[in-house]
């Protein structure tokens, strides 16, 4: 994807002065196809910063850069360059990349990247018990699990250790290890649902069911702290594997103090960390590890060395479940302001629960500006008030029912009942839990809204337009120049040579 991007951006970095003009008249004709004044008026808009820089001074100049562009792209264009299948395919991934901003709630987006720095400046410590109950689990299985998290919540609330109730009624593997004690974490490191409940809830208390995609949990916040921001360390490792004898672990031991005490006296450090640490990944870097944050080492290593108060100080020997290490802090970065941190948050807002979330809330506006209708009656899932459960309506389950009848309708477009179980067809299989259907009906709704957006976009999003555009004719641009210049500059062995010789003085 990024092979034309510099050539592109070399025919971008024009300067000129541009005439007012009206956008949408025609500024030039090639063979039938007709270029409005908008477009040139774009390009140039979008690359007058480099006017500084010097080049092409005049709008003449300008124009017949433009015009020779053009020229090349229909060309490529009449020459089937834009039909070819590594073009479709490589024109569809610049796409998607510049669709996604648009099919979000850009409002819902900016709120979720301010709250999610708000957290990024805390760190909290909880413990938890989880239900494991599967994410499309019956109703009937989600109100058993939920009721049992009620129940362990009150005999916590009672008195019971958290720690003894962890241990007796949690499905999370690690409790054995841990009593449920998750240690410190902070923003991204949590699923978006169990991330909230922590940091909506004050220190010392003890949350109602909290359920995510693993089940439900019981949550008690036993601490938050100001976040401590990243470090970057070198170590050395002496390993003790479990089953190593006491004899052994004392050789460590020793040696581990040595090496020290060697350190203290001025030995250089990426020296004896190449030559003794056990961590051969990082000991051919001199025991360098990658930059890391809260919840990313275990807790015996992450303390010491967030204790390190300079750069180039080296801690004591620190014992972990792996074995004995010496840490050398190298740098050290606290959290950065709102507007260096925004870029990077905004890249882990766009994925997970929290998009869709934002895709949700496009969604439901999406709803009121196409007027969305729905036909209830002929909705897949019906409460049965007899039985009082719900249940898939017959003629979704009769393979030979026609199915005709309106589901939803929004703008021109109108979805049948069939549409909806070829949908449905090709994401089930054998039987299928009655509130699946429903799930499968919002998302199948949802798609079908988004599809409408998306088609709609270039009519909506100038930008959008044009920016599509440029990709467009800069992928083509660079195609028939390979093809046409480079490719046969690069085989013309005698005109090469030739070039060379008048040109060598120069």
């Amino acid at each position: 994807m990024k092979r034309f991007g510099l050539f592109f951006c070399f025919f971008l970095i024009i300067n000129s002065t541009f005439l007012n003009a009206q956008k949408n008249s025609v500024l030039l004709t090639i063979d039938d196809h007709k270029v409005i004044e908008e477009e040139f008026q774009r390009i140039y808009d979008k690359n007058k910063v480099n006017i500084s820089t010097g080049g092409v001074t005049s709008v003449d100049e300008y124009l017949e850069l433009f015009i020779n562009f053009k020229l090349k792209v229909i060309e490529a264009e009449k020459l089937g360059f834009d039909t070819i299948q590594s073009f479709i395919k490589e024109f569809e991934g610049y796409k998607k990349q510049l669709v996604s901003p648009y099919l979000i709630d850009n409002e819902t987006n900016e709120r979720l990247i301010e709250e999610a720095y708000e957290r990024m400046l805390y760190e909290a410590r909880v413990s938890h018990i989880l239900i494991k109950l599967e994410s499309d689990a019956s109703p009937i299985d989600t109100v058993i699990a939920y009721e049992k998290a009620m129940e362990i919540r009150r005999r916590i609330l009672k008195g019971e250790p958290f720690e003894t109730v962890a241990k007796g009624s949690s499905d999370d593997p690690s409790v054995k290890n841990n009593g449920g004690d998750l240690g410190y974490f902070t923003v991204f490191q949590m699923i978006y649902p169990f991330e909230n409940a922590v940091y909506r809830t004050e220190v010392g208390g003890l949350t109602y069911p909290v359920r995510t995609r693993f089940g439900y949990h019981i949550i008690n916040v036993i601490d938050k702290r100001k976040a401590r921001g990243k470090i970057k360390v070198a170590h050395i490792m002496l390993t003790i594997p479990r089953g190593t004898s006491l004899e052994v672990e004392n050789q460590k031991k020793k040696l581990i103090n040595e090496l020290y005490h060697k350190i203290k006296q001025g030995a250089d450090f990426p020296a004896l960390a190449k030559k003794y640490s056990d961590d051969k990944g990082s000991a051919r870097n001199g025991g360098e590890l990658p930059w890391f944050g809260t919840g990313r080492m275990v807790e015996e290593f992450e303390k010491a060395s967030f204790a390190l108060t300079k750069n180039g100080e080296v801690s004591q020997p620190i014992r972990t479940s792996f074995g004995w290490h010496l840490i050398k802090r190298i740098d050290r970065e606290e959290i950065p302001p709102f507007k260096k941190a925004k870029s990077g948050i905004k890249t882990k807002v766009t994925k997970g629960q929290r998009a869709e979330y934002s895709r949700e809330v496009l969604i439901n506006k999406l709803k009121e500006e196409y007027s969305f209708m729905e036909k209830e009656v002929n909705m897949p899932v019906k409460h049965d008030t007899v039985e009082n459960v719900f249940v898939v309506k017959q003629e979704y389950l009769n393979p030979n029912a026609k199915l005709n009848d309106t589901l939803f309708s929004f703008l021109d477009k109108v979805y049948f009942q069939k549409d909806y179980v070829q949908y449905i067809q090709e994401r089930i299989s054998g039987e299928t839990p009655v509130f699946r259907y429903k799930i499968l009906y919002d998302k199948f709704v949802g798609n079908k809204i988004l599809e409408l957006e998306e088609s709609r976009l270039e009519e909506k999003y100038p930008d959008y337009k044009y920016l599509l555009k440029e990709y467009h004719d800069g992928m083509l641009l660079f195609e028939i120049t390979d093809q046409k210049v480079w490719s046969k500059a690069v085989n013309d062995t005698v005109g090469l040579k030739n070039y060379y010789k008048q040109n060598k003085k120069k």
